[in-house]
């Protein structure tokens, strides 16, 4: 990405955080949206239905869309009825054999999970985008030489309650997340009693450490959390005097967390995410746990509810600002939001439906993630 493209980003997304940090300042709108119950592994149950969501923003036409970009499309690029097999379900098969088109595709890609290119897909991860109802507009094989060589476009319309429209890049090839438990570890796995105790602990700890910073960006900011300026329509809340963490310190109780660790310890949470919620205003959307050190195994007291991961290749880069070793740290996310329940990863797709001011923009993702 040139630079001048970060710093759009960067400046058009500062601008819209200060906008919205000032007018949920002076605007108190309340009720309460706690998290629910822990779930088991990451994307294995549907979302629920938000509440009290207007359903009434009609989704851009997939034709007019790909009017609109005919300019761009290379003469021989053709078009797909809907996504590639490739896509549908989990565990299912590469065979590596097909040609641009076909429901294999010849490319021969492989999996940070460990899985060799051709094999079955774990259950836990996802190449981006909707498996039911795009309409692929570009296929990057038809992309020589150009910024979208190796990706498809894709069009996706809107779903009420779930996610809103968007206009999604997707790169096969740019493995963006690691994660820690991995789906093959996860794979068959069912929680411990243990594990659930932990994770119910866990949410209701971030709930109540979160509540402080309902509708009072002010107390965020006194308490040393300042705007992480790269997101989407929500963004992080970031406390940078509490990044260095990495002395986990179990608890004698397998079901609760240590007040002594510095590791997922709500007292001490190194961020949360602030987005708009319809009837709420300005609110924590969740905590988001940090663990420094890159190349050890972080600490899962919660088994395989959720999974920790880092950010690699393109978002790598992006999120490490570290050229000599593009890898975030790892991170946790632990939700608060009725919505989409305490454990998963949302894209700004998603995000669309939480708020009516979003409902209305169409949305633009590179692979998972979405501005």
């Amino acid at each position: 990405m040139k630079k001048r493209t970060i710093d759009a980003v960067v400046l058009g997304t500062s601008l819209f955080a200060a906008v919205a940090l000032f007018g949920a300042a002076v605007t108190t709108l309340g009720t309460d949206r706690s998290s629910g119950s822990p779930r088991a592994l990451i994307g294995s149950t549907s979302r629920p239905a938000p509440v009290a969501v207007d359903t009434t923003a009609t989704p851009l036409d997939a034709a007019r869309v790909e009017q609109a970009l005919a300019p761009f499309v290379p003469a021989d690029a053709h078009e797909h009825a809907g996504l590639n097999p490739m896509l549908e379900g989990d565990a299912h098969q590469h065979s590596d054999t097909g040609t641009a088109g076909d429901a294999n595709p010849a490319d021969g890609h492989t999996h940070d999970d460990g899985s060799a290119s051709g094999a079955a897909h774990p259950s836990g991860h996802n190449h981006g985008g909707d498996t039911t109802s795009a309409t692929v507009i570009a296929d990057g094989n038809n992309w020589k030489d150009g910024p979208f060589e190796g990706s498809r476009i894709q069009w996706e319309p809107a779903v009420p309650n779930q996610r809103g429209s968007a206009m999604r890049i997707v790169n096969e090839n740019d493995v963006v997340h690691d994660y820690s438990p991995s789906d093959a570890e996860c794979a068959g796995n069912t929680p411990t009693t243990d594990d659930a105790d932990y994770g119910a602990w866990l949410v209701a700890q971030t709930h109540e450490v979160l509540q402080r910073y309902r509708n009072r960006p002010d107390l965020a900011l006194a308490d040393g959390f300042v705007p992480y300026p790269l997101g989407n329509r929500y963004w992080h809340m970031i406390n940078f005097s509490r990044l260095r963490t990495s002395n986990y310190v179990a608890s004698s109780d397998p079901r609760e967390g240590s007040s002594a660790s510095e590791v997922l310890n709500p007292a001490g949470l190194e961020s949360f995410i602030y987005g708009m919620v319809d009837g709420a205003g300005l609110v924590p959307l969740g905590g988001m746990y940090m663990y420094d050190q890159k190349d050890l195994t972080p600490p899962a007291p919660f088994g395989c509810l959720t999974a920790w991961h880092r950010h690699q290749g393109s978002q790598g880069f992006i999120t490490s600002f570290d050229p000599q070793d593009p890898r975030s740290v790892w991170m946790v996310h632990v939700w608060d939001l009725a919505a989409i329940g305490p454990w998963g990863e949302h894209d700004g797709a998603h995000a669309s439906e939480w708020w009516l001011g979003w409902r209305y923009l169409p949305n633009v993702c590179h692979n998972d993630d979405c501005l």
